[in-house]
């Protein structure tokens, strides 16, 4: 997995804007991407995967095909930290998305 571009990013912003808590909700980072890991998984499995999907820089039926759900979940984790999702939002925001 790497660092998306923009435009992927913004992609995958949009992806999981609906799932993302008040970032007052979740004082702690990993506090704050569990959060977003449970809402997604709880409401819309399949932007789940799409997001996976993205931040792998693969399709949907390789992320279903190849990884656990314990390993998705460590890989979804992972994605989102290695692209800065608290700045991504946060970057988001101010450019009005």
């Amino acid at each position: 997995m790497s660092v998306l571009s923009l435009s992927k990013a913004v992609k995958l912003y949009r992806l999981l804007k609906p799932y993302i808590p008040d970032i007052h909700q979740e004082p702690t980072a990993l506090g704050f991407v569990s959060k977003i890991v449970y809402n997604i998984r709880e409401q819309n499995p399949r932007a789940y995967v799409d997001a996976l999907a993205l931040m792998q820089g693969t399709d949907v039926s390789t992320i279903i095909e190849t990884y656990t759900p314990e390993e998705s979940v460590l890989e979804f984790t992972h994605g989102l930290e290695e692209n800065q999702i608290l700045a991504l939002q946060d970057y988001c925001i101010k450019i009005g998305l």
